[in-house]
């Protein structure tokens, strides 16, 4: 256990780590989601606009559940999209960053259908 003093105590978990996620900076005014980018945060750093693809089932196969996480630390705004022949699901916004520092997610649902949330700007 670790004490801290006007704090409740907390179990130590043998062989527990903190979840912790990989970066890739992009810098660029367009950038193409890859496999490895899965899991991983994606940061989005221009400040003019910056087009971000997600990848259709033919150029990128992925297992339905997967996951990227974007953040825009710059001020361009980001738009995303997906590969031919694929869907971009997203509730009642646009496909676009609302500000800097905006944080989005994509999921992969279904065969060449992601799911588009967080910071999104109002359409």
């Amino acid at each position: 256990m670790v004490s801290r003093s006007n704090a409740p105590e907390i179990p130590v978990i043998p062989g527990f780590q903190p979840l912790q996620q990989s970066v890739n900076a992009q810098t660029g005014t367009s950038y193409n989601a890859v496999k490895a980018d899965f899991g991983k945060l994606v940061t989005l750093n221009n400040s003019g606009t910056i087009a971000v693809v997600l990848p259709n089932e033919a150029t990128v196969p992925a297992e339905i559940g997967s996951y990227i996480d974007f953040l825009t630390l710059g001020t361009g705004q980001a738009t995303w999209s997906v590969g031919p022949g694929a869907t971009l699901l997203i509730s009642g916004l646009t496909a676009k960053s609302r500000a800097q520092y905006s944080r989005i997610g994509a999921q992969k649902v279904a065969t060449n259908t992601w799911s588009l949330f967080g910071d999104l700007a109002a359409s």
